[in-house]
């Protein structure tokens, strides 16, 4: 009973209050009838619900929801209550149940509001027909002029009488008409229609003319009572007459455009006509939505006819420069394409002719029927028919196509049946580079795309032996967007596309193949590039198919590799979409339409299935993505003479929230659909069953920038706040999770059927730049993602992200927060639909990122300063212990720079440390070098001969030139047919190869005598057991010479590696370290310890050998013997890995280096014992020497001892001349033996980064 009594009441006062609004708004407003009309039908909805509500709930009652079945069931009752087919007898039965005081009060207030109701019905259906009448007399009736106003009063229809007087056949308009029911206004609205007048609610302002109105007079007047609003409308009349004026304008400016070209065009002279024809397409897509409109034949049957002479010239002027080449370079459409199993290739010879498969999927845009009965709409079909494609190879005695008719064989849902087939095949013949293009026939026709140009390496034997040698002679293939989809577009009025990479190896030449331009002989015409001092080079990427050939001297071999970008120029043509015409500002909607956008992969039956949408980045707030909201389909003409859409021009909108230079980037095709993976072009499609969901983003669109100004009334107001836990503070290298808690994923989740859900952030966090959290229904397409185990409203409302280490302290943004959802449509259980939810509806959020370990590690390095003195060790100390207890992971992270200033000071240290060792070096190393040039003229032996002459010439003594001459008699004399030295010992040739190396001779012609030629047999190699392969490998890689017979890096490099012993070292017999022989192994491993994992795991074992064989005073010994031979060994192998001998720790024993163990055996006046307490020894004299030579090359950062790329080699096997090594030929070079002292005197802090960047670098080369 107390339900029944507050419903009651509730109902009647709502009544009464809807009666009261009524009487006070009639009062307000006498022209209000409508608006309470409005209040009325409200209230007494709200009544009829109100009492329907205990009927109900009584009915529903003990039930599940019951409450939610009562609501539903009193709204329904109260609609039919409206339209006269409400109920009273339930109403009454209700009521008599119930006590006579309530009963009587409940089915009283029924009855009236059941009456009222269908009354409130008619009046609106009423006030409809009256409006109706207006628009009727409006609309139809033909007029000279019209004549608006503002308001029906008594002083507008004063004039409008005297108007319709004086002018008959003009129409009178009043606006800002409501109906009421006083006298007066009954009076007025006689009038209105005895002057035939139409009558509209519409404000004056607001009211929408006709179209003929345009070529006729049209007055308005502004008589309101109000005189504000009168200037307030006629501040808003003069605005729209601007824009009205400016709409005209555009309009009719196009279509002059458009007339100075239409119907002339022909296949003959559209040249003439090029660039007019391209100025009306950029200039149609700066016209705004609504003028746009008006060229179509519901708007106008002439500004339709304008479209169609404009769509026929533009077909022609595309079609016919993309015949003659002309189209090159110039932002253009094209209809036709291929998906290709490679757009670049790198061939091994050795193989059978089918070894390399090869696909070309025409994508046809216009594929006959006669052809194609069945499937002539498809533009993309998973076989190739036979005398479709033909092949021009530019040089074909490098490869050939091998061309194989087949049967292509679907097993899918379209039942091809069996149909002929072509395949082809890549068959090397020679090594060499070339290329080839591929397009129809005449049988097929015209092909109206980018001609594919292909450039094709094939490999030489030395570049099939060195492993992965596309992949890691250059980076190209890990860098992102490098794909055979990918496009890079650049702006029509810029030069390409910057692309950047890096080679690896020294001499590096970059080329780029001018697409579609050959020279004379069929080669490419190039534009060459130089990498920079770190290999890295930047290119630019034109219009088609950018062939990219790279040459560089790598793992002792010059060799080559192709790789391939397709590029295509864009032009942007921006517009307004909010305001058309007007400055951008905060607030409106930026439109971009890019002419010319590259379609990155497209549809193959049974293939590729996807569906692309242009996608940009930007930072500006609330945002994080702007897609695509328009488009202006390109169609051409088919056979049948039907327009068939063939491109597609989209259009970014980008709505604006902050002012200034707003700045699109990286921008590319967000492809979606049901398909196969990319790379299925090959495949025979389809099995039958539903194909997978699939996302994928292609290409590289320039970016877009945009100058917006200040709207000081524009304000963001998000709906749903993103929080962050510990108050968004977190140390670099931490997780962090954000949340936003009142984000309405459960509502969602009842909406539509979700499928596969990303809440995505964008932040300016280096290495985070993009953030997510996923859901995955599982099952069905999304199978390979698995089934999240917790459901949306949980997995969907945060994202937990791992701040990167290298992050600097600070402050930083997360913004444009969005919901990417794929969803089920409808009641198709597999058509995947794809929607963007809460887009500029969640804040945004800064958050402090702490100072991490890297971080902390970089400031310690910056504390220690430029200048490094003894005061120093303190700052170095702790930097040193910080950088070292950092993972070796962490360690890769550390800024290289800010490593090599640490090692550089480190070493500073260590030589101030060790100023006394230095000078008496200095010493040493002078007296020594002074002696061995007073021993006269070399002769050919181990002993006086090629050590010492490798000693001199590598600190930059000059050797006697009379050296060569004794090579020269001696090699006539003792190499044999195989131009072998020695029978049994290979040595000979590689020590006699180094010794003329580093005096800058040739070693393939001594006397008519190629020495390399002695290096190609491995057995021969291999019979001074561990000894021949590694003097063999120093001597091939002293001057990258090319290996020959049998013998490769990669089999001696194997040798080397297979003879280490099991405590890291090596040995000519035992199975315990040498020190000696394994010095040498790391000497002629060093050159591939950067490139090379097994080597570098190989070596690191090695050092930790010979660190455990480090005497306490520094020294080393060999077979028993502490020796000075040992130490030089060892220092040549650490310098040639850029490791100083003074400062790692590994190898300072009590203070003491292999340096001071070297200077023990030093002979007053110069020159080395071979043991302590000895005489001076020619060998520990030469060895020693040139230890110290590498010594200091590795101090004045130049090339290790045995790295001789620095000397020039003098062709041609003359005698005489310069011998010292530097790459000069000036005859009577005096002697330079203090040069190295002088060089370390004075360019300490150059050697000193060198030697840094030699050192550390190692563990941090890409």
């Amino acid at each position: 009973m107390p339900q029944i009594l507050l419903c009651c009441v509730l109902a009647l006062l709502l009544a009464a209050l809807g009666l009261l609004l009524r009487s006070l708004h009639r009062r307000s407003r006498p022209s209000g009838g409508n608006e309470t009309l409005k209040v009325l039908l409200v209230c007494f909805f709200t009544c009829g619900i109100l009492l329907h509500l205990p009927m109900y709930a009584a009915a529903y009652a003990g039930e599940h929801l019951s409450w939610l079945k009562a609501l539903l069931g009193a709204v329904h009752h109260t609609l039919r209550m409206f339209v006269l087919d409400g109920e009273l007898d339930p109403i009454h039965e209700f009521a008599m149940s119930r006590p006579a005081v309530w009963s009587d009060l409940y089915f009283g207030a029924a009855i009236v509001v059941y009456l009222v109701s269908p009354l409130l019905t008619f009046s609106v259906v009423l006030s409809f027909f009256k409006n109706l009448s207006a628009l009727w007399r409006y609309a139809f009736r033909r007029c000279t002029e019209l004549y608006v106003f503002s308001e029906l009063n008594e002083d507008s229809l004063y004039l409008a009488g005297s108007i319709k007087e004086a002018h008959p056949k003009g129409l009178i308009v009043f606006t800002d008409v409501y109906e009421n029911e006083s006298e007066e206004f009954g009076e007025q609205m006689a009038a209105a229609h005895r002057l035939g007048a139409a009558c509209f609610k519409a404000d004056i302002a607001l009211l929408r003319l006709r179209r003929s109105d345009r070529s006729r007079p049209v007055y308005f007047f502004l008589l309101g009572r109000d005189k504000a609003e009168n200037i307030h409308q006629a501040v808003l009349l003069t605005r729209n007459q601007e824009l009205k004026k400016r709409h005209e304008g555009g309009v009719q400016a196009w279509i002059d455009l458009v007339n100075t070209f239409a119907g002339k065009v022909t296949a003959e002279n559209y040249a003439q006509y090029y660039d007019a024809v391209q100025k009306a397409q950029v200039e149609y897509l700066e016209l705004s939505d609504a003028q746009r409109a008006e060229f179509s034949y519901i708007y106008s049957a002439e500004n339709a006819a304008v479209m169609t002479a404009y769509k026929a010239a533009y077909r022609t002027v595309n079609e016919q420069s993309i015949l003659d080449g002309s189209s090159i370079g110039k932002p253009t459409e094209y209809y036709d394409d291929f998906m290709m199993s490679a757009n670049h290739y790198n061939l091994d010879l050795g193989h059978e002719d089918t070894y390399y498969p090869a696909v070309f999927r025409e994508i046809w845009t216009n594929r006959p029927t006669s052809l194609y009965p069945s499937y002539s709409t498809e533009r993309g079909l998973p076989y190739t028919l036979p005398g479709i494609l033909k092949f021009e190879i530019k040089d074909d005695s490098i490869f050939e196509i091998k061309e194989v008719e087949d049967v292509y064989k679907d097993g899918g849902l379209s039942s091809f049946g069996n149909t002929p087939a072509m395949k082809y095949y890549l068959v090397p013949k020679k090594a060499g580079t070339t290329t080839f293009t591929v397009t129809f026939t005449d049988k097929a026709g015209n092909f109206y795309g980018q001609i594919p140009e292909i450039p094709v390496h094939v490999n030489s034997p030395e570049e099939t032996a060195i492993q992965d040698l596309n992949k890691n002679l250059t980076n190209f293939t890990s860098r992102s967007n490098t794909s055979k989809y990918d496009n890079w577009t650049y702006n029509y009025d810029t030069q390409g596309a910057p692309f950047t990479f890096k080679v690896n190896g020294t001499n590096a030449k970059v080329s780029v193949y001018n697409y579609l331009q050959y020279n004379t002989d069929g080669t490419p015409v190039k534009t060459d590039y130089t990498p920079d001092e770190s290999g890295n080079v930047t290119i630019l990427i034109k219009d088609g198919y950018n062939g990219i050939e790279v040459t560089a001297d790598y793992q002792g071999q010059t060799v080559t590799q192709v790789y391939s970008l397709k590029g295509k120029v864009t032009r942007y043509v921006q517009e307004n979409i909010s305001r058309p015409g007007e400055a951008l500002r905060t607030g409106d909607t930026a439109g971009i339409w890019i002419i010319g956008r590259p379609t990155n992969i497209h549809k193959i039956l049974r293939i590729y299935n996807p569906a692309t949408t242009t996608v940009f980045y930007t930072d500006m707030p609330l945002q994080s993505v702007v897609n695509t909201d328009n488009g202006h389909d390109i169609n051409r003409i088919d056979e049948n003479g039907a327009e068939t859409q063939v491109a597609r021009q989209p259009r970014i909108a980008a709505y604006l929230t902050e002012s200034g230079t707003i700045t699109l980037t990286k921008g590319s095709s967000d492809s979606r659909g049901y398909g196969s993976k990319p790379d299925s072009e090959g495949d025979q499609g389809n099995t039958g069953g539903i194909a997978d969901s699939t996302r994928y983003g292609f290409g590289m669109l320039a970016d877009i920038t945009l100058q917006v100004e200040d709207n000081p009334n524009f304000k963001l107001e998000p709906k749903y706040e993103t929080v962050a836990e510990n108050g968004g503070q977190v140390k670099a290298g931490d997780k962090l999770t954000i949340s936003i808690p009142t984000l309405p994923i459960e509502q969602l989740a009842q909406d539509y059927k979700l499928q596969y859900c990303l809440l995505n952030y964008s932040t300016n966090i280096p290495g985070a730049e993009y953030i997510f959290s996923k859901w995955s229904k599982g099952g069905d397409s999304w199978e390979g993602e698995g089934t999240t185990p917790v459901g949306p409203e949980v997995a969907l409302k945060s994202i937990t992200f791992t701040v990167p280490k290298t992050t600097p302290a600070g402050t930083y943004r997360i913004h444009g927060g969005y919901l990417d959802v794929t969803h089920r449509s409808g009641g198709y259980e597999w058509l995947d639909v794809y929607a963007k939810f809460y887009q500029m509806e969640i804040s945004d959020l800064t958050i402090t990122v702490l100072k991490g370990d890297i971080e902390t590690v970089e400031d310690l390095i910056d504390a220690i300063g430029a200048n490094v003195t003894l005061d120093s060790e303190a700052a170095i100390t702790a930097a040193k212990s910080a950088y070292d207890a950092l993972s070796d992971e962490d360690k890769a992270l550390v800024d290289a720079d800010k490593v090599d200033a640490l090692t550089a000071a480190i070493i500073k240290l260590n030589q101030l440390k060790h100023a006394d060792l230095m000078a008496n070096l200095d010493t040493i190393y002078k007296t020594t070098g002074d002696f061995m040039a007073t021993l006269g003229t070399p002769t050919v032996n181990s002993t006086g001969g090629e050590w010492m002459v490798i000693g001199l010439a590598r600190s930059g003594r000059t050797v006697p030139a009379g050296y060569y001459d004794n090579v020269v008699e001696y090699v006539k004399a003792k190499a044999d047919a195989n131009e072998r030295l020695h029978p049994a010992k290979v040595t000979d040739n590689a020590r006699v190869i180094l010794a003329l190396t580093a005096i800058g001779k040739d070693v393939t012609n001594v006397g008519g005598h190629n020495l390399l030629k002695g290096l190609d047999n491995m057995d021969y190699v291999q019979t001074q057991d561990i000894n021949g392969p590694i003097f063999t490998l120093i001597a091939l890689d002293s001057h990258n010479y090319p290996t020959m017979g049998d013998v490769t890096r990669e089999k001696l490099i194997q040798v080397i590696l297979d003879a280490q012993l099991p405590d890291g070292g090596w040995n000519l017999s035992g199975e315990n370290a040498d020190p000696d022989m394994t010095a040498m192994a790391i000497q002629a491993l060093a050159p591939y310890y950067k490139t090379n994992e097994t080597v570098k795991a190989a070596v690191d074992k090695a050092l930790e050998a010979l660190s455990a064989l480090q005497r306490t005073d520094g020294g080393f010994g060999s077979w028993g013997t502490v020796n000075s031979e040992s130490c030089a060994q060892v220092i040549v192998a650490l310098t040639a890995l850029g490791i100083d001998p003074t400062a790692d720790s590994r190898f300072v024993k009590n203070g003491h280096t292999v340096l001071d163990a070297l200077a023990g055996f030093y002979v007053t006046g110069g020159g080395f014992r071979h043991t302590a307490g000895g005489e001076r020894n020619d060998m520990a004299t030469e060895q020693g020497y040139y230890a110290l030579a590498a010594y200091y090359r590795f101090l004045n950062g130049q090339t290790r001892l045995y790295d001789m790329s620095d000397v020039a080699i003098q062709t041609g096997g003359t005698s005489g001349g310069d011998n010292s090594g530097n790459g000069t030929n000036n005859g009577g070079t005096p002697a330079t033996g203090d040069t190295g002292v002088l060089v370390w005197v004075i360019a300490l802090p150059a050697a000193l980064l060198a030697a840094a960047f030699i050192l550390k670098r190692k563990e941090r080369e890409a």
